[in-house]
């Protein structure tokens, strides 16, 4: 459940910041479609996706964390 949390978090957070999917999956150089796995936890992911991900939004994995609980 806590990656589903996270992955809301990250979602909620990149729409805040006014960022498409395709924009986070060029900065962590990914596709977008895992971006788009992640926001709707379609698999399990390792907690450094996870980071590449808070990291591509220029916020701390610590501030997601807090704010999916």
């Amino acid at each position: 459940m806590l990656t589903q949390q996270l992955g809301e978090a990250l979602k909620a957070e990149r729409e805040r910041q006014g960022l498409t999917q395709k924009c986070i999956a060029q900065r962590m150089e990914c596709s977008q479609s895992l971006v788009q796995n992640i926001e709707y936890h379609n698999r399990d992911f390792r907690l450094s996706t996870i980071e590449r991900y808070a990291n591509a939004l220029h916020v701390s994995l610590k501030v997601i964390v807090s704010r999916s609980r």
